[in-house]
């Protein structure tokens, strides 16, 4: 990787502190944004994860051994911005010279260059400490562990501009204080913890809780899930993620008594019969799939829901006094950083004085008591409201509302019990210290030293444990002693692969800012800005009611036209589909989730001035979204985790599979073929015959490799689709990675005439297509027998194959001939697995697979580096698994039979000159033309074109991710472009005509503003955005904007290059930008930075020899 030179920092500097220009708080602003700059840059390769500049300095100062004064100096300049609204101007003016010094120093220890003589004379001669407030706050203190001693621990403040260390003593002192010894087990040094209600004598600290990298936010039912009836540990948690989740008559009661207590809380009063109605057509699946005595089910459902509309006329209002006048929060979710919880409560009194959590089984008959779980569950939500909010817990009600019972065995109070609440917040550690050590050395000697026995406490449940819980453990453990051993080894590696993405996906990755979820509360408001994460200073324009007309469902939000500094606003990088969290906060501070409760919604709809938000559960009223003086909305990306769950369980399953079908997937034999074959279809033309005869013939896997613009979903897709089905016998799953592919492939059943059903979201489906949604068709059938039935003669089953996945355990007892599987090179090895390996007894659900795709557009997602994925175990090299970023299909494509694969090379979107760069680099000069009339026909201008443009000198706080001049040439081509197809050809079309691709958003930002100034109106409809939105679509002219300015930005440009079998390197990303255009490729860029890169100085070559 290249890096920026020392001297554009010390630049950036000296203009901070001279200019004029600006006001102090945005030249503070500036003097941050470059610090962040400078972290992430120094960071990037780290073999770490971050989750904010703090933990990026910390590991710097390890690293690289700068002194403590520069780094507390450094620290304390962090630690005062991220406060900046609490200081005055005045504040802010004094101190900036001594942050900016602090600054200067870093460049100069990090980069290894001296402070230029001119700027030091700007400067303060030296670092000077500075007498804060006291950092000791008694609510939390964040610390990092800088020792572990045999008895205690000695910790830093974050927060704290001192160098004092304090010791943190893990033994019970005589006065009776907690016991934390349990840490010493857990804690290394660099682990950050919060110590909550903290109180210090001298050096010594005394919290009431001690909280593990409290950036991992555990979810509450993951932690009271512990507290087993058998036997309370946290191994249950590792457990219940290999354990499969059935569909039971308890699990359907339970969701049912849930949608009972909205329907009485929002008034609804409706009768059995109508609620029963809408819940069976939102479940209908999952009543197909389980076998329950339907008799017994309803009888239970209309007792619990008489049971619960006495509760709600009776006991809501007298006992708990939630009254009509004040209303309700109904699943309110919370995001606890300093308790390191996550968690949604079932119903909440706005002002968070009562809260109750809604089961529907049974209480511990024996004790006639709580069970501890249920009870542990709402000790955590009460914690929260106490130590976060604030709330004593004198004024803080919890109730468990049973809602089984009809006497007063249906609500019970739960007390604070501070001993038990240790004892959970013990467990949450271990649970988060266990997946940090997953992540580095793998699961191997947990399991082999996990048994049984260790998940029981004797005397405790012991007839349920030894009848009912053992014999189930046992079962579940078993294939970890029994499995083949290289399926074993390829388990716990990807296992320990899984785990560490799940890391990133929490604490942020070395390489990329603004990431992980922590960023939410660890990044200021202007970089979350930066990279689209999130809108602020929304407000509620209107809200619409439920489908069922109770509650509001539906919110319009308002979008502000510039940010705060008055700057043209970076593009949300929210799309339709995406879940998202909406919070309130004052709008003088920085916006924070963790601050309020949250609501989770998706986007339904993004317009050029307004967010349209789908609530995850309706609300009451309207009053709910009422906000102070002051106030205002915003949004930012929700945090789920719970697809993992089937991810992990399918790599389990590669255990307990039939033992063929995991041979093949391993690589350990390679995947066969018939020896002959009849075609039941005529396919139009020999390449298409050819590719159904050879998928047909393949009995476990092919592989159709579909370079842009080859037809793979429209030509192959269907060809071998209709080859499938004109067996009357068989049946056919179709997927894809994302949504818009799905959308894309139901395009061509419908016109192709082939009835389907869809699974997923009904948000992420394009409207043309939602009819075709299980949940739309099963809305209308009234009986069990009936959704059976659809289940069972449905011949075409599509979603993304996360939707499949789920879907098809629920399908168990339907059996599918064919899974066709496209955008197969954008998914790793443990996203396939639940389909490969789904299996009932010793057969599996789906007997073929044919994957599509293309190992040279973009491949999978993943946040790991190379140095981290690299698989490294002799077994699995020898089967050609090298790295665990690889696709499953890039493993295969290098080792499956020449029979059990397909190229397809005649491609029907770009013209030959466009066409020619992209096939000589990337796929040995096979591509060819169809052709097609516009392949042939002459337009008069050159097809691919190379435009340099110099950046404008950089201004003071300017982005790296925004090119100013960059964007000016590019609106100046578009409005050349659009005068040219007015010319040739009468007319404009914004969609097909032209489309700019650019690696930023905020650069598109910048693009988007340059085409307002143009005299046309109709380039402010054309699409511009990043790349990775661009692979599957096309337009006639493609501009693309390499927008970098600096040499450290070239790592990004160049993260999807490798070199293949031929010895050519082949750039992913790249790839796809210049494989979009029909007609015209035109780029523009840097060229003395871009030639830094072979291949881009191969390519601007290229495009000057093509004129």
């Amino acid at each position: 990787m290249e890096y920026t030179s020392a001297d554009y920092y010390y630049d950036d500097i000296r203009r901070c502190l001279t200019t004029t220009q600006y006001d102090i708080r945005r030249r503070c602003s500036m003097a941050y944004r470059l610090f962040v700059e400078l972290m992430n840059e120094t960071t990037a390769d780290a073999p770490a994860s971050f989750s904010g500049a703090f933990s990026r300095l910390h590991y710097l100062h390890a690293q690289r051994g700068f002194s403590d004064t520069l780094y507390h100096a450094a620290n304390d300049f962090r630690v005062r911005w991220r406060r900046a609204d609490e200081l005055t101007e005045a504040e802010l003016t004094d101190r900036l010279p001594g942050d900016l010094r602090a600054l200067a120093d870093l460049v100069a220890g990090l980069k290894q260059a001296p402070v230029p003589a001119e700027l030091a004379a700007l400067l303060p001669r030296h670092l000077t400490a500075v007498e804060s407030p006291e950092p000791l706050s008694e609510k939390c203190l964040r610390v990092v562990v800088d020792a572990v001693l045999s008895h205690e621990l000695t910790v830093s403040p974050t927060d704290a501009n001192s160098d004092t260390e304090f010791q943190l003593p893990l033994a019970p002192d005589a006065a009776g204080g907690r016991d934390f010894r349990y840490l010493l087990s857990l804690v290394e040094p660099g682990m950050q913890l919060n110590l909550v209600a903290v109180r210090r004598e001298g050096h010594r600290l005394f919290p009431e809780l001690v909280i593990l990298e409290p950036d991992y936010l555990v979810n509450v039912t993951a932690i009271a899930q512990c507290f087993a009836r058998t036997g309370t540990c946290s191994e249950w948690n590792v457990l219940k993620k290999f354990d499969p989740f059935v569909t039971s008559q308890h699990t359907l009661l339970g969701s049912l008594s849930g949608q009972m207590l909205d329907e009485e809380v929002h008034g609804l009063e409706a009768g059995y019969a109508d609620t029963a109605r809408r819940f069976f057509s939102d479940h209908a699946l999952e009543f197909a799939a389980c076998d329950f005595d339907r008799q017994e089910f309803h009888a239970q459902a209309q007792q619990q829901q008489r049971n619960l509309r006495n509760l709600s006329q009776n006991t809501f209002k007298h006992q708990l006094h939630l009254s009509d006048e004040e209303g309700v929060c109904i699943e309110p979710s919370f995001f606890c950083e300093m308790l390191g919880l996550q968690g949604r409560i079932d119903l909440m009194k706005p002002d968070g004085t009562v809260v109750l959590e809604q089961k529907s089984g049974k209480i511990d008959e024996y004790n006639r008591t709580p069970y501890r779980e249920h009870e542990l569950q709402l000790m955590l939500y009460m914690a929260m409201r106490h130590y976060v909010f604030g709330q004593s817990y004198s004024r803080l009600q919890g109730y468990l509302l049973y809602s089984r019972y009809a006497d007063e065995r249906s609500t019970w109070p739960i007390p604070n019990a501070p001993e038990r609440l240790r004892e959970a917040f013990r467990l949450r550690n271990e649970i988060v210290a266990r997946e940090e050590q997953f992540a580095r050395t793998g699961m191997r000697d947990f399991i082999a030293q996990l048994t049984p026995d260790q998940l029981h406490r004797p005397g405790q449940a012991d007839a349920l444990w030894n009848k009912n819980i053992r014999p189930q453990v046992e079962t579940l453990l078993a294939p970890f002693h029994t499995a083949d051993p290289t399926a074993l080894v390829y388990f716990y590696r990807f296992h320990r692969f899984l785990v560490r993405e799940n890391l990133l996906s929490r604490f942020g990755s070395s390489g990329k800012e603004a990431s992980g979820f922590a960023a939410a509360w660890q990044c200021t408001t202007a970089e979350k800005r930066e990279v689209g994460s999130i809108l602020t200073d929304l407000r509620l324009l209107s809200t619409e009611t439920a489908e069922n007309g109770h509650g509001v469902k539906h919110l319009h939000l308002v979008l502000p036209d510039t940010d705060p500094n008055g700057e043209t606003t970076t593009p949300p990088n929210f799309r339709t589909g995406d879940i998202v969290v909406l919070y309130r906060y004052e709008t003088a501070r920085e916006p924070d989730l963790r601050r309020d409760m949250v609501f989770r919604a998706t986007v339904r709809q993004i317009l050029e001035h307004e967010v349209v938000l789908t609530l995850r559960e309706a609300q009451t009223e309207a009053r709910v979204f009422c906000l102070r003086e002051g106030q205002s909305w915003a949004i930012e990306p929700d945090f789920m985790d719970a697809g993992t769950r089937g991810i992990y369980r399918g790599l389990y399953n590669l255990l307990t599979a039939p033992a063929d079908r995991r041979a093949w997937v391993l690589g350990q034999r390679p995947p066969s073929t018939a020896t002959h074959v009849e075609l039941l279809t005529t396919p139009e033309n020999a390449e298409l015959t050819q590719l159904v005869r050879k998928a047909k013939a393949a009995r476990d896997l092919f592989l159709l490799v579909g370079p842009p613009g080859t037809g793979k979903t429209s030509k192959g897709l269907m060809c071998l689709l209709l080859e499938e089905l004109a067996d009357p016998d068989t049946q056919v799953l179709l997927g894809a990675f994302t949504n818009r592919a799905v959308d894309e492939i139901c395009g061509k059943l419908v016109q192709a005439g082939i009835d389907f059903v869809r699974v997923g979201n009904e948000m992420s489906c394009d409207p043309r297509y939602r009819d075709y949604l299980l949940d739309a068709k099963t809305r209308a059938l009234k009986q069990l027998d009936e959704v059976k039935q659809l289940v069972r003669e449905v011949r075409v089953v599509v979603g993304t194959t996360h939707s499949l996945a789920g879907t098809v355990t629920l399908m168990a007892d339907k059996h599918f001939s064919l899974a066709i599987v496209d955008e197969a090179s954008q998914l790793l090895e443990p996203h396939l697995l639940p389909l490969l390996m789904a299996h009932t007894g010793n057969r599996p659900l789906i007997d073929r697979f044919v994957l599509i795709g293309d190992h040279r557009q973009l491949p999978a997602v993943v946040q790991q580096p190379a140095s981290e994925s690299l698989v490294t175990e002799a077994e699995l090299c020898a089967l050609g698994l090298t790295d665990c970023r690889r696709s499953f299909f890039e493993r295969f494509i290098e080792r499956i039979p020449a029979e059990c694969r397909h190229y397809f090379t005649r491609q029907g979107r770009m013209h030959p000159a466009v066409a020619d760069f992209p096939s000589r680099q990337f796929y040995e000069g096979k591509l060819c033309p169809i052709p097609l009339p516009h392949q042939e026909a002459a337009i008069g201008v050159p097809r691919l074109a190379f435009y340099d443009c110099v950046p404008d000198t950089l201004e003071l706080g300017h982005s790296p991710k925004g090119n100013p001049a960059e964007a000016r040439r590019i609106a100046q081509l578009a409005v050349e472009e659009y005068a040219r197809f007015v010319a040739q050809r009468g007319g404009f079309d914004p969609i097909k005509d032209l489309g700019i691709i650019v690696p930023y958003r905020r650069q598109i930002a910048l693009v988007r503003n340059a085409l307002l100034q143009s005299p046309h109106p109709e380039l402010a409809e054309v699409t511009i955005d990043t790349v990775e939105r661009f692979q599957g679509s096309e337009c006639n002219t493609i501009i693309y904007g390499f927008t970098v300015t600096r040499a450290s930005q070239l790592a990004f440009l160049c993260s999807t290059q490798f070199e293949d079998e031929c010895g050519q390197w082949v750039d992913r990303k790249l790839n796809v930008a210049l494989t979009r255009a029909r007609e015209r490729m035109l780029i523009v860029g840097y060229r003395p930075l871009l030639e830094r890169v072979p291949l881009f100085r191969e390519l601007i070559a290229f495009c000057e020899s093509a004129h």
